[in-house]
């Protein structure tokens, strides 16, 4: 086992916009590691995995993240995210942007709601 500490959390900050164009408040935001594969065969590790709403303007921050490769997207609050389901993230890795973060960094990308 190997165990890291350190006091420089990393964050990821975003936009999103809805397919017409306009900033979504109303979006879902789910981060999960880019080997999902590997992920979900060990157990789903939830400290890797991250589940946020957008803020009003549109906006999401998720903070305290372990350095490491990501996928990233946006999906609509009408669409059900089963962070339980193995094939969640099979359908959710096909439309993700990648992100890397490394310790202590902090990236800002733009989706839009898959």
């Amino acid at each position: 086992a190997v165990g890291t500490c350190t006091n420089r959390a990393s964050a990821l900050h975003g936009t999103i916009q809805a397919a017409a164009g306009a900033a979504d408040a109303g979006a879902t935001v789910v981060l999960f590691p880019a080997a999902w594969r590997e992920w979900v065969s060990g157990g789903m590790n939830t400290g890797v995995l991250r589940v946020t709403r957008a803020a009003e303007a549109g906006t999401f921050t998720m903070e305290g993240l372990p350095p490491r490769e990501y996928l990233v997207v946006a999906v609509s609050n009408t669409d059900v995210v089963d962070t339980q389901d193995p094939a969640t993230f099979e359908r959710l890795a096909r439309v993700a942007t990648a992100v890397t973060l490394g310790d202590g960094e902090t990236r800002t990308v733009a989706l839009r709601v898959q």
